[in-house]
């Protein structure tokens, strides 16, 4: 696991959007972002081309916490 302290992302998305894209042609593909503390968690893999989109929906921001949680704790049982 990589892990990338990236503090402005938010000020220029589409920026991020690119460079995000940019890291997954290189081998490392994002698992979660921590916006709390702005770093970024990638895993080493093969070279894809990916496209990433950033969305904001300041009234979902705790709804889309727990449905990770509730994600996250899915997969836990099915391993």
């Amino acid at each position: 696991m990589v892990k990338i302290f990236l503090p402005f992302w938010s000020y220029d998305v589409e920026k991020t959007e690119e460079w995000l894209s940019s890291v997954a042609k290189q081998g490392y593909h994002l698992v979660k972002i921590n916006t709390w503390t702005r770093q970024f968690y990638f895993e080493e893999g093969a070279p894809k081309t990916i496209t990433y989109r950033i969305g904001f929906d300041a009234i979902k921001v705790v709804d889309m916490g727990r449905c990770l949680h509730r994600r996250r704790s899915a997969t836990r049982a099915l391993q």
